[in-house]
């Protein structure tokens, strides 16, 4: 998992129609939007998403706004999402073993510390 950015959204662009104007619509003809946004940290650069809902939070998006979001680069494309409350709570938690255990990785799962001839 990435770790959430925080950023200042500089431009937003929403669109529900592809380059030949024709609506944007998944495999079941639903349609969806497209947003792309520029950042203070990524300058020119734009990143995309996908919204297929209409009360997607990521659709309020606004220039100026503060955010926190998840880059994830594919290919020469830089997607964005905005992280999740699993995602959130990761991040806590990292930074909770970090100022406990002193750990710069996270803790592994309980399992691959047990022996292999462990009765369980």
């Amino acid at each position: 998992m990435n770790k959430p950015l925080d950023v200042i959204i500089t431009k937003v662009y929403i669109g529900d129609k592809n380059k030949e104007g024709k609506p944007l619509l998944d495999k079941h003809g639903s349609p969806y939007k497209k947003v792309a946004i520029k950042t203070n940290v990524h300058g020119d650069k734009w990143l995309s998403a996908l919204s297929f809902r209409d009360n997607d939070p990521i659709r309020d998006l606004t220039e100026g706004q503060s955010a926190k979001i998840i880059v994830e680069q594919d290919g020469e494309y830089l997607n964005f999402s905005l992280p999740s409350r699993v995602d959130i709570l990761e991040g806590k938690v990292a930074e909770l073993e970090q100022a406990v255990f002193g750990k710069k990785e996270p803790a592994k799962d309980f399992e691959d510390n047990l022996e292999e001839d462990y009765p369980f």
